[in-house]
């Protein structure tokens, strides 16, 4: 049941009032709105010292890296506009939401958006030093491209966010929240969320792990049968000059 009649019940287990189950565990705002303002100006100046240098370079055409670097300067400014910025509006205006309830889950869509845009991003520039350094001579794929899958992939894990938050009213407040807390069963599912995320992870690990030790496995085996080789041949070497040797 969603919490829209949340006054006509009470939830509270313990010392977690209601604001707690919708918002999470209580923490130092002050200390919270500091770190996010410092992060947002370092992140502002940093990023935009980046595209200023990158497009006022005396090459008239970027270089393929540069496109990489480019976008992904890009993709962190747009983490700091729009996830540093209004994470520290909402922090200050104490988590309520007053804009309604379509503006809560297009705002939850756009700060998912930034911060996966950063990420798949750094993802797409390994890609291209994969291709760059792993097969030089093969076709790579055009920087321009990369880009533009990675900010349109970046779409796939942000729009779910339309379904997942919104509007909650309590005591007589509004807040823009997630559905993983807004029923009484909510922990359940939040635990189950994450044990399947670290399995996945580890799942990846494995596999990944499997597939270096089996490289491994066999770059050993390779060098061990040209081994006797070499020594077979070093041998018949050193005997033909002794024979010489003895000979002469």
């Amino acid at each position: 049941m969603p919490f829209n009649s949340v006054e006509n019940e009470t939830i509270s287990t313990g010392a977690f009032s209601t604001e707690d189950v919708v918002l999470g565990p209580r923490y130092a705002s002050t200390v919270r709105i500091s770190l996010i303002g410092a992060m947002l100006v370092l992140s502002l100046v940093g990023n935009l010292l980046v595209c200023y240098r990158l497009l006022t370079s005396r090459r008239h055409r970027l270089l393929k890296a540069q496109v990489l670097f480019l976008n992904l300067a890009l993709a962190d400014l747009l983490v700091t506009l729009v996830t540093m910025n209004s994470q520290l509006l909402w922090e200050i205006t104490g988590r309520v939401w007053v804009a309604g309830d379509a503006t809560c889950r297009v705002f939850k869509v756009l700060q998912t958006y930034a911060l996966v845009s950063s990420t798949y991003m750094l993802v797409g520039i390994a890609v291209d030093r994969h291709f760059a350094i792993c097969n030089p001579l093969a076709p790579a794929p055009k920087p321009r491209s990369v880009a533009v899958a990675c900010w349109l992939l970046s779409l796939i894990p942000s729009l779910p966010n339309l379904f997942v938050f919104r509007l909650v009213a309590v005591r007589d407040k509004h807040y823009c929240a997630s559905l993983f807390y807004i029923y009484r069963d909510s922990a359940i599912a939040r635990q189950a969320y994450m044990a399947f995320i670290f399995a996945f992870v580890l799942s990846c690990r494995w596999w990944r792990s499997c597939r270096f030790t089996r490289a491994f496995y066999c770059a050993c085996g390779r060098r061990i049968r040209i081994r006797p080789l070499r020594v077979r041949h070093r041998t018949h070497q050193w005997a033909l000059h002794l024979m010489e040797a003895a000979v002469l």
